[in-house]
């Protein structure tokens, strides 16, 4: 089961200027490539995250526009890039399926699966969790985490 909390974890709410460098402003109805801004859901220090629809599958997914300051990186893209290669071969419960990379009018993105789930860090503050949910909330991330430096080879 998809519970989204091992891969909710990248997407936090915060101020819109990302290293020092405004983002392009996206609203709903904006659209990149053939994906339509529906709503933003979080920014963290890689890009701001929209809820997105694809138009050409008709599916629900995650936008991520990175920085500019990434964008402009020749270094920074080449990693983003190599990472996102590596993490688009994974395939694990409790990690995020990629499905493309792109540029669309000068605005960077990454698009992946949409899990829908409450954020970890919204999740802890709630209120105390009970051991054996952090134990099972702790064995999601690690066994995600262990797959992803296995690559997707099998233990």
């Amino acid at each position: 089961m998809r519970t989204g909390i091992a891969s909710s974890y990248c997407c936090r709410s915060g101020g819109d200027n990302i290293e020092g460098i405004m983002q392009p402003a996206l609203a709903a109805g904006d659209n990149i490539a053939h994906y339509r801004i529906v709503s933003r859901l979080g920014q963290g220090g890689m890009g701001e995250v929209y809820l997105a629809t694809d138009t050409r599958l008709d599916r629900s997914v995650a936008l991520k526009v990175l920085p500019v300051a990434v964008a402009q990186d020749p270094g920074r893209m080449s990693r983003f890039e190599v990472e996102a290669k590596a993490a688009s071969a994974l395939n694990h419960p409790g990690v995020t399926q990629i499905y493309e990379i792109g540029e669309d009018r000068g605005i960077h993105f990454l698009v992946m699966e949409f899990i829908e789930g409450e954020a970890l860090d919204r999740r802890i503050g709630e209120r105390p969790l009970p051991v054996q949910e952090i134990a099972g909330i702790g064995s999601q991330i690690a066994d995600a985490r262990c797959r992803a430096c296995q690559g997707n080879r099998t233990p």
